[in-house]
């Protein structure tokens, strides 16, 4: 027979009413009663029955998690952190894929509000799109649920949380120059409205010559696909040939590691090679980067910490005072590997 919460009660020492407080994520409940209670739930095997809470009219203890592309493995950990969180609080988490569309994006929440989610972390595709219709935008201020932004969406005053991707590429164009490379080659995406992309292509060609004047300005080359390790020969002809007609030393930076890594093989096969030669650097946090040889040097973004800090931050705009829209954002740091070693 099914556990009920009476059972919970019962074995906990404890009223209903707690129980019920505990479940739906209640602060006025102290951490050692709630541990108590949680461990009582675990060790009968209750599970809450959401839809029963939904009927009575009480919090379901539901979240919604709805990313912008789940080919993206960072958007998994992401969901893992969420769930992590929001378990120990009594909360489920329901995940859904956006597949790059504002159609599907908005499919989706509507989907987790009849859910009677309580909350919702969004990735949003205007992060990586860009130009939302004006339509999208508004139905986003309609939105009476918590919601936090893993990103940012333009003409919208949502809680936002995200990397710092200025501070990032701004480390990392200085570590460069100071490492006695002269020559900057970026290679970035051809979508203009990527937001993560066009930060770091500011940031970077803007220290690179902010903080030595005599450097040879960036040299800017655009690949079709962000996300794809696909060969693209077109485009890799273009680098290789830029890096070999430089007469400076010359540090190859892509705005991603997918890309960098698809460049390990062309270059070696027209004899360049990796740092001798060019200087390899990108953005991201993928343990691949100690797999390949030479190491590749990173700017990587804290997505755990980013993770933890916008699920605490979601769970304290369910209380009922709520704080204050805003942005925050979480630092990341350059992982200075052997790809980058200076040549003398």
């Amino acid at each position: 027979m099914a556990k009920t919460v009476y059972d919970v009660a019962r074995e906990a020492g404890v009223s209903i009413a707690t129980v019920s407080r505990v479940l739906s994520g209640s602060d006025v409940v102290s951490v050692k009663t709630r541990k108590h209670v949680m461990e009582k739930a675990k060790e009968l095997g209750f599970h809450p029955n959401q839809s029963a809470r939904r009927l009575a009219g009480s919090k379901s203890g539901l979240i919604g998690f709805v990313a912008s592309q789940l080919r993206n493995p960072a958007y998994l950990d992401y969901f893992h952190t969420l769930e992590a969180v929001a378990k120990p609080r009594g909360y489920e988490v329901l995940i859904a894929d956006s597949e790059l569309s504002y159609k599907h994006e908005w499919a989706n929440i509507e989907r987790m509000l009849k859910n009677q989610v309580e909350a919702l972390m969004v990735f949003p595709v205007d992060d990586i799109l860009g130009n939302a219709p004006a339509s999208h935008i508004k139905r986003f201020r309609t939105l009476d649920t918590p919601c936090i932004l893993l990103g940012i969406m333009r003409g919208l005053n949502l809680t936002r949380l995200t990397v710092d991707e200025h501070a990032g590429a701004a480390e990392l164009a200085c570590g460069l120059i100071q490492r006695g490379f002269k020559k900057l080659i970026f290679v970035t995406e051809s979508n203009s409205g990527n937001r993560p992309a066009r930060e770091r292509q500011e940031s970077l060609c803007h220290n690179w010559m902010r903080t030595n004047k005599n450097n040879t300005p960036p040299t800017i080359i655009r690949m079709p696909e962000m996300n794809s390790i696909t060969p693209n020969l077109e485009t890799f002809a273009e680098i290789i040939s830029t890096i070999k007609n430089s007469l400076d030393k010359v540090a190859l930076v892509t705005v991603n590691e997918y890309i960098a890594y698809s460049l390990y093989g062309p270059l070696n096969d027209a004899g360049i090679s990796i740092p001798r030669d060019v200087a390899l650097a990108s953005f991201g946090s993928s343990s691949l980067a100690n797999c390949f040889r030479p190491q590749l040097t990173l700017v990587e973004a804290q997505h755990e910490e980013v993770a933890k800090a916008a699920s605490e931050q979601l769970f304290q705009m369910i209380t009922p005072n709520q704080p204050e829209h805003m942005l925050h954002l979480i630092p990341c740091r350059v992982v200075w590997r052997e790809s980058t070693q200076s040549q003398s």
